[in-house]
């Protein structure tokens, strides 16, 4: 009886040491925030934590407090998504990096990672739709060349030249 008690108490206290970890951790992440508010690297290191311990509802819930604290820092943004995007829940990615876009539409990298994920997980419509939203904006020559690439490697390459002839031209030919 002595060593089924023990052997019981054993897996029991192995059980309690990730749980302990993971309770004593979070503290020490929330202590820091609560110290300081606006350090970004302490938001980001926390969520990558908790997506280390698989905790993702965690994860993004992190993600979103520091989003709410400084939605302009950009890297939350690119972290947040490439978590979503790592772990293949491809829908939540869409939708990160479809408020990154609205709230900082300026950011080039935002709209060419979210065009490249639409074309990885093979929905070229949802790329050419990322890149029409995107030249609404009118970016720089770099965005409209690959723009110009998608539209001939993915899509029908007949509405190419006149993409071309719209970008020389700029906002006079709609």
């Amino acid at each position: 009886m002595s060593a089924v008690v023990s052997c019981w108490w054993f897996v029991l206290r192995a059980h309690q040491r990730p749980t302990r970890y993971r309770m004593r951790r979070r503290k020490e992440f929330e202590n820091s925030i609560r110290r300081q508010r606006q350090h970004m690297g302490t938001w980001i290191k926390y969520a990558k934590f908790e997506e280390t311990q698989k905790e993702f509802h965690r994860a993004r819930s992190v993600f979103e407090r520091a989003i709410d604290v400084d939605y302009k820092y950009q890297p939350v943004w690119l972290k947040y998504a490439e978590m979503e995007m790592r772990h293949e829940f491809v829908n939540r990615a869409r939708n990160v990096w479809d408020r990154a876009t609205k709230l900082l539409p300026r950011v080039d990298q935002f709209w060419y990672k979210y065009s490249y994920m639409e074309e990885m997980v093979g929905n070229a419509e949802g790329a050419r739709a990322v890149f029409e939203r995107w030249m609404k904006w009118r970016p720089g020559p770099h965005a409209w060349t690959s723009f110009a690439r998608v539209r001939t490697c993915c899509l029908s390459a007949t509405r190419t030249p006149l993409l071309m002839i719209l970008w020389l031209c700029g906002p006079m030919v709609q």
